[in-house]
């Protein structure tokens, strides 16, 4: 899937929008982040525990995000 010269996109789906505006969201979207530096790190896994807690509580087992660090 990927078309980028130095990121390497990950298994999933792109989030798109339908003629009425409405987004579509795949069972395995691409989210794309940036870990940062400093407390950056330290935030981010946190965040992302929390992320995929919430997707999981949701969905169980039917969706999943595919992260893409940039």
């Amino acid at each position: 899937m990927s078309n980028y010269k130095y990121i390497q996109a990950p298994e999933g789906d792109k989030i798109d929008a339908a003629d009425d505006g409405a987004l579509r969201v795949p069972d395995e979207p691409i989210i794309a982040y940036v870990e940062g530096d400093g407390i950056g790190p330290d935030i981010w896994s946190a965040a992302q525990h929390v992320f995929e807690s919430a997707v999981r509580h949701c969905y169980g087992e039917k969706r999943r995000i595919a992260w893409m660090e940039v």
